[in-house]
């Protein structure tokens, strides 16, 4: 297939709609490659704020383009980076080989200067392209697995330290970056908690409660935690011989007044 029969579409995504700037940045130098090279990109397909870890063909954006790919209008992809095209390396790998394959259109990798000439053409039946295309793959996704694991061990420890990691739960208050039990809430939390002291199912609690039946699974797992840290027993909270009953000894003899 010749240069004149190219059809060319560009893709752009960004993994957060706060990177506002991302998908302009991306475009500005394709359309300064093309225009320096005598291209014209009439088709531009765009995924902002989606995730590399979706799979390319369950993007609004990539769906699109890979229907402009199946109707003919597209023979020619170019993207400024190959994360663009997704931070799985299967799924990635799986796509150039669909597009070359099925419908003869080819992938295009812009360099990073886009001053320069450079454009790496991804060819799936050339070997040295092919491992070349395995190994942008494999760095994509373990640079994204590495910054994931380093937001985890930052909220790990944030959490260690009690500060607020994203919103504070139900019933709790974000205070000078610390999440503190919300004291104005005690009565409502000691009522939920002796409805479940007494057997009552979560249907009459939600009713009686008006709080999500999600929450209110997360307090009757806590149970103990919940009478800790708002201070229950202190306001006379005493576990029904229901609940009682079914504890375990030791926990009984942590929550039963008296005990």
């Amino acid at each position: 297939m010749t240069d004149t029969a190219a059809r060319w579409a560009s893709y752009v995504r960004a993994s957060t709609k706060e990177q506002k700037d991302s998908g302009p940045r991306q475009l500005l130098a394709i359309n300064a490659w093309a225009k320096r090279h005598g291209y014209s990109i009439k088709h531009r397909f765009a995924d902002i704020g989606v995730s590399g870890h979706m799979y390319f063909a369950d993007r609004p954006g990539s769906a699109a383009l890979m229907e402009a790919v199946t109707d003919g209008q597209v023979n020619r992809v170019i993207v400024d980076d190959f994360t663009r095209l997704g931070r799985d390396a299967v799924d990635s790998l799986y796509t150039l080989s669909r597009l070359q394959r099925d419908y003869d259109c080819r992938v295009y990798i812009l360099g990073t200067n886009s001053n320069s000439s450079l454009l790496l053409p991804v060819d799936m039946d050339d070997m040295a392209s092919f491992t070349f295309a395995w190994g942008l793959a494999l760095v994509a996704q373990v640079s994204n697995i590495n910054r994931l694991s380093s937001a985890q061990r930052g909220r790990d420890r944030k959490r260690a330290m009690g500060r607020v990691v994203g919103i504070p739960p139900k019933f709790y208050k974000s205070v000078d970056g610390m999440v503190v039990p919300d004291f104005s809430q005690r009565h409502r939390v000691m009522a939920i908690l002796d409805g479940f002291s007494r057997g009552l199912p979560t249907k009459t609690i939600r009713k009686m409660s008006r709080v999500a039946d999600s929450t209110l699974i997360k307090i009757r797992d806590r149970f103990d935690t919940y009478i800790e840290h708002f201070d229950l027993v202190d306001m006379g909270f005493e576990m029904h011989p229901y609940h009682a009953e079914k504890a375990d000894p030791s926990r009984v003899k942590q929550v039963v007044v008296g005990a």
